[in-house]
């Protein structure tokens, strides 16, 4: 199955989906991975309105990812945090912080 797509990668697939895969010339659009890191990053920051999730809802999505990948045993709460895992997993939903991967 491969590597989940972050939220900014699904929303510039998207962006590009719409446009028909061209920019305002009418030249083909990069793939996601072809972009400058910064341009990366804009779509990053820009995901979180895309996916209409708050800062605390992502909060709770990567908590549940992070404890079921982790931890995973029997706390109160844990059916709903598998929960949450499963289904950002499922919808292939990662977050990549740009300073958690730098540091």
């Amino acid at each position: 199955m491969g590597e989940p797509k972050s939220a900014g990668q699904l929303a510039y697939e998207r962006y590009a989906e719409a446009v028909g895969n061209v920019n305002y010339a009418g030249e083909p659009l990069k793939q996601f991975h072809e972009l400058s890191d910064k341009i990366k990053a804009g779509w990053e920051a820009a995901a979180p309105a895309y996916l209409n999730l708050s800062e605390r809802e992502w909060k709770e999505i990567e908590f549940a990812q992070v404890y079921t990948e982790s931890f995973a045993h029997g706390t109160d709460g844990h059916g709903r945090l598998v929960l949450i895992a499963k289904l950002a997993n499922a919808l292939r939903v990662v977050r990549f912080l740009a300073h958690e991967r730098t540091s």
